[in-house]
């Protein structure tokens, strides 16, 4: 019973409404001081609770007779529809504060910070990137679900001033389908993109003017499927931990260049 009271209480029932509308259930339909005899709620309260059990939508009430008749509205319906209310509630609270964490997350002077979900992972990747003056570049061994439209998009949108070099894997496995991550970014037509073959781990790095460092790091199985519990973002503001990503991420560049005479 302690169980149900407290799902109630979830869906936004005090304690005396959570009694009164099970002893309802039993009940069907009664009179106020039916419920008050059987929930124990004192008689001076129960008239309150009954009016909110109608204003929230879980009984209904005649008021064609005397006294009023308090009848139930059936779980499945009642609930459903407060199911559907709480969790569009949660949707948008959730909305709102990934904004505000996001945006004070811009404005803090922390230099590491941890990011969950590919969605918060892409949404940063494309907030970095928009934000660029000089430089992009990506190390690529992995894209989650139409990430890649997003970075393509982003990408060619830049001014033709940045200079944009990306190391990419020839193939990644996106929910079981093979993408040629190479071939995908060199035939998207970004006018500033230089672009080479790599064979870059499970992982993925975008460096930003030399100065800020967004790692996606994950494990795979034994069948080199993501383990999308394991995926994290390892955003890095130290500029000088950043430069030196930048200076290795050249040299990498160049070497590979030169040894494949692209």
């Amino acid at each position: 019973m302690d169980s149900i009271i407290d799902s109630l209480k979830i869906l936004g029932l005090s304690h005396y409404e959570a009694k009164a509308y099970i002893s309802l259930t039993k009940l069907v339909s009664a009179k106020a001081d039916e419920i008050s005899e059987i929930t124990k709620i004192p008689r001076t309260k129960v008239y309150y609770v009954l009016k909110e059990l109608d204003k929230k939508g879980f009984i209904k009430i005649d008021h064609g007779t005397r006294p009023l008749t308090y009848s139930i509205i059936p779980p499945f319906n009642a609930y459903n529809e407060k199911k559907e209310e709480l969790i569009k509630k949660l949707n948008y609270s959730e909305e709102k504060l990934n904004e505000i964490y996001n945006n004070q997350m811009n404005e803090t002077q922390a230099p590491i910070w941890l990011i969950n979900s590919t969605k918060n992972i892409i949404n940063k990747e494309i907030e970095l990137i928009k934000k660029s003056k000089k430089s992009i570049y990506l190390k690529i061994g992995l894209l989650f679900e139409n990430e890649d439209e997003y970075l393509i998009k982003t990408l060619k949108n830049l001014s033709d001033e940045i200079q944009i070099k990306i190391i990419a894997n020839s193939e990644a496995n996106i929910n079981n389908k093979r993408i040629n991550i190479y071939e995908t970014f060199k035939n998207a037509k970004i006018s500033n993109l230089d672009i080479i073959k790599g064979k870059i781990p499970y992982n993925k790095l975008l460096i930003v003017d030399g100065k800020e460092t967004l790692s996606t790091l994950i494990r795979v199985n034994e069948n080199n499927e993501i383990i999308p519990s394991t995926i994290i973002g390892l955003l890095n503001k130290y500029e000088e931990i950043s430069k030196n990503y930048s200076n290795i991420f050249i040299n990498d560049f160049y070497r590979i260049k030169n040894s494949n005479n692209y």
